[in-house]
C-alpha cells in the first residue's frame, strides 16, 4: 500500500512540475537579442523585382512583453522593443555629365511597439507572431558636386528616418524555469524611400536569450 501512496505521491508531483514548466510560456518577459540587420531598397518595374542592398551589420536589442493566456496553448500581449545597427554604405557616381553625386545612408536605431501571439509547442516551446509599429532611425544625405570645380550644386539630408509596419516571427525554447533561449526573424517595410519609387525594408534575424517573472 505504501508503495502505491509514494507512486501516486511521485505522479502527482511530476504532473505539477509539468504544468509549472508550461506556465512559464506566459507572464511578463524580459529578453536581449543579437544578430544581422539589412536594410534594403526594393522597386518592381514591369512584373521584375529589383533589391538594392544597403549594407548589412551588427544588430542588438532588448525587448519586453507581457503575454496573456487567453486558452491552454495560446498567449497575447504588448510589447515594446529597441535596437542598434550600424549599418553604413555610401555610393560615388555621375548624374549627369559634369556633375558627380556622393550618396549616403547609415542605420542608427529601431524602436518598436506591437501585439504578439505566442502558440505553445509542449511544456518548453513556443512559436510567436508579432505585428506592430516600427521607427527606423537613420542618416541620408545626397550632396551634388561639380566634376571640374568640386563646388556643391545640391545637398539634402534627412536625419529623423521613417515609420512604418514590422512583422516578426519564431521560436523560443525554455532551458530553466525562468530562461528560454530563441532565434527569430523580423521584415519591417517603411514605404517610399525618400519621395523615389523604391520602398525602404528593414530585415533582421536574431538569437535570443530571455527570461519570464
Amino acid at each position: 500500500m505504501k508503495y502505491l501512496i509514494a507512486a501516486a505521491a511521485l505522479l502527482a508531483s511530476g504532473t505539477a512540475f509539468a504544468q509549472e514548466e508550461a506556465a512559464k510560456i506566459g507572464g511578463f518577459r524580459v529578453e536581449a537579442h543579437v544578430g544581422i540587420e539589412r536594410p534594403n531598397l526594393n522597386d518592381k518595374e514591369d512584373g521584375t523585382q529589383y533589391v538594392a542592398k544597403l549594407s548589412s551589420s551588427l544588430a542588438y536589442g532588448v525587448e519586453i512583453g507581457y503575454d496573456i493566456p487567453v486558452s491552454a496553448k495560446i498567449t497575447v500581449g504588448p510589447y515594446v522593443g529597441y535596437d542598434r545597427g550600424s549599418s553604413d554604405k555610401c555610393e560615388t557616381g555621375t548624374a549627369r555629365p559634369g556633375v558627380n553625386y556622393l550618396v549616403c545612408f547609415k542605420a542608427k536605431s529601431n524602436l518598436s511597439a506591437g501585439l504578439r501571439a505566442g502558440f505553445v509547442t509542449g511544456p518548453k516551446g513556443e512559436l510567436y507572431l508579432g505585428l506592430g509599429y516600427d521607427k527606423y532611425d537613420y542618416n541620408y544625405s545626397e550632396v551634388y558636386r561639380l566634376a571640374t570645380t568640386n563646388a556643391v550644386v545640391s545637398a539634402f539630408a534627412n536625419t529623423k528616418g521613417d515609420s512604418g509596419v514590422g512583422v516578426s516571427l519564431g521560436y523560443n525554447h525554455n532551458v530553466s524555469k525562468k530562461l528560454y533561449l530563441g532565434a527569430g526573424m523580423k521584415i519591417s517595410e517603411f514605404g517610399d524611400f525618400q519621395g523615389t519609387d523604391w520602398s525602404l525594408q528593414r530585415a533582421q534575424l536574431h538569437a535570443t536569450l530571455g527570461a519570464r517573472f
